[in-house]
């Protein structure tokens, strides 16, 4: 079973495959609602994900992608108020709802069997830590060899990740690394006991384009030889061509388009994804580059969220007395596929 989006047309998960499941996947969300108070960011959310196979959620800043990755990872405050079920299929085959574990066994769960890069390494890393004793600690933790060994192991992985002079590096301070090498640290980090889930939030935002190429090029690498799940949150559709097998595209907290990721970009059917695509620098055949097409607007805020379709105020598709009233569903489009707009096949065609 690929990685894939479910819907819900009648409350149901209705899964966007072409046959039967095979085997249930290695994480599987279902109807994720996250609130602070009365404020709704996410609801809804349905999604699931196979090993060895990478599930890349999209969307502006605001949408609810690192939300929802912090809420699977346990790693909400006590103020949020999380719904649905996160089901996780462990190494030992036990299936457990992420989002019911006691802190006890979520803390032993993160690092071990699931584990994530966060989005922007200099604070994720320890300021006043060296990189061997943060990457040490992670082994420490989890009970596993002792210090030599898991120096060792530390060692072993800033080769894997391809940091040069790794013997040195050890001994540094995240402030001495470049940004590339810091995330390079932070995927060594997370990669440490070899999960079977990685969730990479943003990890080439701010690297140039040399490096991010190096960064996705190292994450499909290790993902292939470790067989592990990926779960890649990113603004960037250009990136999601490059290393995803499956899209989800967010927008205000909810799913509007998902997908094999070559079909959802070779012919998105909703009119935010258009625009994603339309809003990424672009060349034609002659390396001319292509004007640029901005979305209007920003994303509204989840206090005060528009009526119906809540892309309908910086839609150009959008129809008066239809789009700004009725809210529509996530519904099947056929080849595993699913969009959340009233007016798709008309747009289609």
């Amino acid at each position: 079973m690929n990685s894939m989006m479910a819907m819900a047309t009648d409350n149901r998960a209705v899964p966007l495959t072409d046959g039967p499941a095979t085997s249930s996947p290695l994480l599987g969300v279902e109807d994720l609602g996250i609130a602070f108070g009365a404020t709704k960011v996410v609801e809804g959310l349905r999604f699931s994900v196979d090993p060895g196979r990478t599930l890349a959620i999209v969307g502006e800043s605001g949408s609810g992608k690192s939300i929802t990755s912090l809420a699977v990872m346990g790693l909400l405050g006590s103020s949020a108020s999380v719904s649905g079920r996160a089901l996780f299929r462990r190494r030992d085959g036990e299936v457990v709802d992420l989002l019911r574990l006691s802190p006890g066994r979520s803390r032993a769960l993160r690092g071990d069997e699931i584990a994530m890069v966060f989005q922007e390494p200099m604070t994720a890393l320890n300021p006043v830590l060296r990189i061997g004793d943060q990457l040490v600690e992670v082994l420490r933790n989890h009970g596993r060899p002792t210090r030599g060994a898991a120096r060792a192991r530390a060692l072993e992985m800033l080769r894997t990740v391809g940091i040069p002079d790794p013997e040195s590096r050890l001994h540094a301070y995240p402030h001495e690394l470049s940004g590339g090498m810091r995330q390079r640290v932070m995927i060594a980090m997370a990669l440490m006991l070899e999960p079977g889930l990685l969730i990479a939030d943003e990890p080439t935002t701010a690297l140039d384009v040399t490096i991010q190429a190096q960064i996705l090029l190292l994450l499909r690498r290790l993902q292939k030889s470790l067989g592990m799940a990926l779960v890649f949150i990113t603004h960037d559709l250009g990136i999601v061509g490059q290393i995803a097998d499956d899209v989800a595209v967010m927008y205000s907290g909810r799913v509007v388009e998902a997908g094999p990721a070559r079909a959802v970009l070779a012919t998105p059917n909703h009119p935010y994804t258009r625009g994603l695509l339309g809003s990424a620098p672009q060349v034609d055949a002659s390396g001319t580059p292509l004007p640029l097409k901005p979305i209007p607007g920003i994303v509204p805020s989840p206090v005060f969220p528009p009526a119906g379709c809540r892309f309908h105020p910086r839609c150009g598709e959008a129809k008066a007395g239809l789009c700004d009233r009725t809210e529509p569903v996530l519904e099947p489009t056929g080849s595993a596929r699913g969009v959340s707009c009233l007016r798709w096949k008309e747009i289609a065609s």
